[in-house]
């Protein structure tokens, strides 16, 4: 295992970004882990023409986002002192600019191992969930996010759902995750689900993955399973609930699937009816 993880917690202070911190400090206590908890405060667009009104305004929010983020520190350990062992370095950090640029920048220099980001129902329309700052991270981020459910409760990474669409960098990407979440030992369940009535195309079979785990990786805790289904999405929640997933991981340049697993009505269902966190990886 690695020396240390890094891990990106963006937060605007709201339940979600809070609990998604929360989630990054229990993880880092297994990971031996460092976080950067970064607020990025919005430059006043309507008092543009006012340097001197603008310099003053965002002064005050910067100040305020500092108290916060120490509140929000101080909250959050006190609330987990009980359940870690390591309590894992904190660094926090303010920056003026647009949220999804200034977060991409930072995850790129400084080499962050992922991200971790809280989605929540933006006044109550749940299908915008995907169209707010979580889904543009999750879209540029040039490393893992992990994307926390505003009501999704911490429990240890153990019982993973790897969602695979049979590409052949699936054995790579399984093996990403397995060195990822080390720290807690996995049970990994790749998934695949097809449809009933017509013929799928796939690079490889789900025999051919088994058959090179088998070979490779024999100690990996790991299980195949193939679903014939005509609700892909229904399928999904079900086989989470079934195995009672801890966290279902997804390859986002698997195209198509992606864009299933992103059309609104999968993600509608994920905030109503699942609080699986979600992993998706990124192409290296």
């Amino acid at each position: 295992m690695k020396n240390k993880f890094k891990i990106l917690v963006p937060t605007d202070f709201s339940f979600s970004a809070e609990n998604a911190f929360r989630h990054a400090v229990l993880m880092g206590d297994k990971m031996n882990a460092e976080i950067m908890l970064l607020n990025v405060v919005n430059p006043e667009v309507s008092m543009v023409n006012v340097p001197v009104a603008v310099e003053i305004a965002v002064n005050e929010r910067m100040k305020v986002a500092k108290q916060k983020l120490y509140e929000l520190t101080s909250k959050v350990l006190l609330q987990t002192l009980q359940q870690i062992e390591n309590v894992p370095i904190i660094m926090t950090e303010i920056e003026m600019g647009n949220p999804e640029a200034v977060i991409d920048r930072y995850a790129k220099e400084e080499k962050y191992d992922f991200i971790c980001i809280g989605t929540r129902d933006e006044h109550g329309a749940v299908d915008k969930i995907f169209g707010s700052v979580a889904a543009n991270v999750v879209k540029k981020a040039p490393c893992p996010v992990f994307v926390i459910p505003e009501f999704a409760a911490y429990r240890a990474t153990t019982l993973v759902a790897y969602a695979t669409n049979l590409t052949e960098t699936d054995p790579y990407e399984i093996w990403r995750v397995s060195k990822l979440l080390e720290p807690f030992h996995p049970i990994i369940r790749c998934v695949h689900f097809s449809d009933s009535e017509k013929e799928e195309t796939t690079q490889i079979d789900m025999e051919e993955l088994k058959s090179f785990f088998s070979e490779n990786a024999p100690a990996l805790q790991i299980t195949f399973h193939e679903i014939t289904t005509e609700n892909k999405l229904d399928s999904m929640l079900e086989f989470l609930e079934t195995y009672d997933t801890n966290l279902l991981v997804t390859y986002s340049p698997q195209r198509n699937y992606w864009q299933r697993l992103m059309h609104r009505s999968f993600t509608k269902k994920m905030a109503l009816d699942s609080k699986t966190p979600m992993l998706v990886l990124k192409k290296k």
